[in-house]
């Protein structure tokens, strides 16, 4: 997965502005932007409110930093739940100490207003549901045009600045764990993936946080890359699925990166599967629109294969429960194939004004989600990757779901229906030797 994020990112960087290669996602629970706005006119610079906004995909340069960081490299901080006066305290500081002109101006005004600006914000946040979580940035209109952190080359400047820093102080060198080149190393894989386990939650397992350059040692190109990589994929390619989420992650064939019409099939590539996200969403079946159109539509992509990694996260902390790799467009257009037939013979049977047959994996989910998620993803991944699979389980978790809805005096015949159409499904893959092997 790694290296399918990694040449993503090395893919898509060498279009984009070189900031965005070293900032990291602010976390999808972060929903609530509050902004300190400032007017400029020239050289002069006022304070002219606080507002809430809502998160949007502007640049906010926002990179993540472990520990109590007194001055940080950007102007745009998560709240840590302890009020406004800190984050304030901090901005203050980071014109302070970088002396620029506009950091600076920003820095005497929330100083010389702080009172006033900390009671404004700490008001917002009473407004707010406690539960969901918020990030401070600051907002520059200027001319008409409002622009963030990410927007303003001063800004940048310093954010570079930093890294590059970073990047001087490590004192390691060696062989980048993703491009293979002597380098310094020293950047952590768990700022941009952090990964929830038995042995420490928030990295890998067995690898040491503070021997980094041991286990996954990254210079500073491959980790802009990795990260960039991670979020086009939080942006992009990542959809709720079932209690957790999926990445689809597309893999291309490229001779050069700088090859335009490599670029353009990466472009397409990424498109095509974000618009399976604007698909319309039915109220009581989410998913139904978006599995239906599922196979065939990513079946016709330009990538030679897509990953498909089913996670959750939590408290910013990822848990992978499958990883299916390199599945193939052919293989998709077998599943869909398949579907299709399966839908037309039980329609002659199953067929009433309330249930069409669909081949769907919300089915399998309802008998497994109570203890047995993982048996949920055995199949998930016998589906995709023509792997054999005992319809057993299934079966046996088919009577006892049945069961228990005659118990208590729910309907049952609908949902015996789904589930006999899903076992079809299994069965018919399980015996299909055409394609995506």
């Amino acid at each position: 997965m790694f290296k399918a994020v990694y040449e993503l990112g090395k893919l898509v960087s060498s279009k984009v502005e070189q900031t965005q290669r070293f900032t990291t996602d602010i976390g999808d629970n972060y929903v609530h932007e509050l902004a300190i706005v400032f007017d400029k006119r020239g050289d002069n610079v006022d304070f002219v409110r606080c507002e809430k906004r809502t998160r949007s995909r502007r640049n906010y340069l926002f990179r993540e930093k472990k520990g109590n960081v007194s001055v940080p490299i950007s102007l745009t901080l998560r709240s840590a739940g302890k009020g406004s006066e800190k984050i304030v305290e901090k901005f203050i500081n980071y014109g302070k100490a970088n002396k620029t002109p506009l950091a600076s101006e920003i820095s005497k005004i929330l100083f010389e207003k702080k009172e006033q600006i900390v009671d404004i914000l700490d008001k917002i946040m009473d407004t707010l549901p406690k539960k969901e979580r918020k990030f401070y940035t600051v907002v520059i209109r200027d001319g008409g045009e409002e622009k963030y952190p990410g927007d303003i080359d001063e800004f940048k400047e310093i954010f570079m600045k930093n890294i590059l820093k970073d990047t001087d102080a490590l004192e390691v060198e060696g062989t980048c764990f993703l491009c293979g080149k002597k380098e310094k190393i020293g950047f952590k894989a768990s700022e941009i993936f952090k990964f929830s386990s038995f042995d420490k939650p928030g990295f890998a397992y067995e690898l040491n946080d503070k021997k980094y350059y041991v286990n996954m040692p990254l210079c500073s190109n491959c980790f802009s890359f990795l990260s960039m990589g991670k979020k086009i994929l939080d942006q992009d390619l990542s959809m709720n699925f079932y209690g957790s989420k999926v990445y689809i992650l597309p893999r291309f064939y490229y001779r050069d990166v700088e090859d335009v019409k490599d670029l353009m099939d990466v472009s397409r590539g990424i498109k095509r599967i974000k618009e399976l996200k604007d698909i319309v969403v039915e109220k009581n079946n989410p998913y139904k629109a978006f599995e239906i159109n599922m196979y065939l539509y990513l079946a016709e992509g330009v990538y030679t294969a897509l990953n498909f990694v089913f996670y959750t996260a939590k408290n910013q902390e990822m848990k992978i429960h499958l990883s299916v790799l390199d599945v193939p467009p052919s293989r998709l257009r077998q599943i869909s194939d398949i579907a299709k037939s399966i839908e037309d013979e039980l329609s002659l049977t199953f067929a009433t004004r309330e249930y069409q047959p669909s081949v769907m994996f919300g089915p399998l989910y309802e008998v497994f989600k109570d203890g047995r998620f993982r048996t949920f993803f055995d199949y998930v991944e016998a589906i995709f990757k023509n792997e054999k699979i005992s319809l057993q389980p299934l079966k046996r978790a088919t009577l006892e779901y049945i069961s228990s809805l005659k118990l208590n005096s729910k309907p049952f015949a609908t949902k015996a229906k789904q589930l006999v159409t899903s076992a079809f499904f299994v069965d018919r893959l399980q015996h299909s030797v055409e394609g995506g092997l």
